[in-house]
């Protein structure tokens, strides 16, 4: 009778032991699945928080004389005293002042940023203006022309965009008249991207930016601003009074892009523009 008594006691332990360890390895299995579940649980959607500037552009309601309207950042646009671009009363050139260009040759690449036709520039070209040296970073068009000569607009006009390593900006302009085919310009149309904001690249085509500057270097000098929103003041304006030439038909190419894509002259209120050799 104990013998079989001892039997079923022990049987007893065995089958709780055997359920303990069961559940123990449920409960560890249940905290593995725990652990990884929380290991990999989806990120949440990522929100931008960040708040987009207004758009603003060459007409109606974000047209130019709204800009200082869009964004409080833009304020310049409208209440700036020293604003571009501005008519260039003509005068004959009268001081001697060299800009000296260290421009070499890089691959194309040519972006449709959505107001303009623009050129990026690889390091290595600079000019120096009044013994400041600018590195270019861009070049870019506008049709027609925002500065104008004596109430006189061109065709179009090239924008050279420097910045120095204090981050201030000296921006050279080249006027454009009709004429002869421009072989620089022959080599950037055909390669225009259809879709705004990207770039297209072209290692076998070389543009050297001295090949779209005129070869008399008289210029009119003066300080103004940038001519698209922000506006912000303090660059350096230098405005060849020698237009190159584009063909009629390159000048048209263009246009069929952006035709208007110019702000209207600014008040000159204090300052000076001078003509120098």
């Amino acid at each position: 009778m104990k013998v079989i008594q001892f039997i079923i006691i022990l049987a007893m332990a065995l089958a709780m032991n055997t359920s303990c360890s069961s559940k123990k390895k449920v409960e560890d299995k249940s905290q593995e699945l725990a652990k990884n579940a929380h290991e990999v649980k989806p990120e949440a959607p990522q929100h931008h928080a960040e708040e987009m500037k207004p758009h603003w552009g060459y007409t109606g309601l974000m047209g130019p004389s709204m800009w200082g309207d869009l964004n409080p950042e833009y304020v310049l646009c409208k209440d700036g005293k020293n604003q571009s671009p501005v008519d260039l009363v003509f005068s004959r050139p009268v001081t001697k002042r060299n800009i000296e260009f260290t421009y070499s040759s890089s691959p194309l690449r040519v972006i449709n940023n959505g107001h303009t036709i623009q050129i990026n520039m690889d390091k290595g070209s600079s000019a120096s203006v009044d013994s400041k040296f600018y590195e270019l970073m861009q070049v870019h068009f506008h049709s027609p022309s925002e500065h104008t000569i004596s109430g006189r607009p061109y065709p179009m006009e090239i924008h050279f965009v420097h910045q120095n390593a204090k981050g201030e900006l000296a921006v050279l302009a080249v006027l454009v008249k009709a004429g002869d085919t421009n072989h620089t310009i022959a080599n950037i149309w055909p390669n225009i991207p259809t879709q705004q904001n990207v770039e297209v690249k072209m290692d076998a085509i070389k543009i050297n930016p001295l090949d779209l500057l005129p070869r008399t270097r008289t210029h009119y000098a003066y300080t103004g601003s940038l001519t698209t929103p922000p506006c912000t003041e303090g660059v350096s304006w230098n405005v060849f009074n020698t237009p190159i030439e584009m063909s009629p038909e390159q000048i048209n190419s263009f246009q069929k892009i952006y035709n208007g894509n110019n702000r209207p002259t600014q008040p000159l209120n204090e300052r000076k523009t001078t003509n120098h050799m």
